[in-house]
């Protein structure tokens, strides 16, 4: 939400449902614990050995790059919009999980579980990192309008 009320340049409905979308991105990371135990059961689901695909951060962080670099080769700003957002959903979800069982970097393997306050610290900083970072390095388009009455 943090990343939202900075001045990005989108309207009030558009944060909303951006916020939305955030939201729910972040809660459907946890689709992986019925794949991985392929079950509905709670008893499954909460004793797994292993973490799924959507856990493992470097899935996300290959993702967002890919859409900030497609952004770049199309000039299509709902798209770099949609990677910061993507950013933000996975980041935020992988920090909270990582309190408990640190941060998934395949191939390195996983890093211990996050310092209290340092969970405290980059949940309450990185949205509005990510906001300023979003806003830095926002591609401008210029849309060149050719006259060709003047050509002729």
């Amino acid at each position: 939400m943090l990343f939202f009320t900075y001045d990005i340049g989108l309207t009030t409905q558009a944060r909303f449902y951006n916020v939305v979308f955030c939201t729910i991105l972040s809660s459907l990371i946890d689709i992986d614990h019925f794949i991985a135990a392929r079950s509905f059961k709670l008893k499954d689901i909460t004793n797994l050995k292993q973490r799924g695909i959507f856990h493992c951060t470097t899935f996300w962080l290959i993702l967002t790059l890919l859409l900030l670099v497609y952004t770049h080769i199309t000039k299509r700003l709902n798209i770099y919009t949609l990677a910061y957002m993507i950013l933000i959903a996975y980041s935020s979800h992988h920090i909270r999980d990582a309190n408990r069982r640190g941060l998934w970097l395949y191939p390195f393997g996983h890093t211990s579980p996050l310092n209290k306050y340092f969970y405290i610290f980059l949940i309450s900083v990185l949205p509005k990192l990510f906001a300023y970072l979003y806003v830095y390095f926002k591609p401008s388009y210029k849309n060149i309008v050719i006259n060709y009455d003047s050509i002729i």
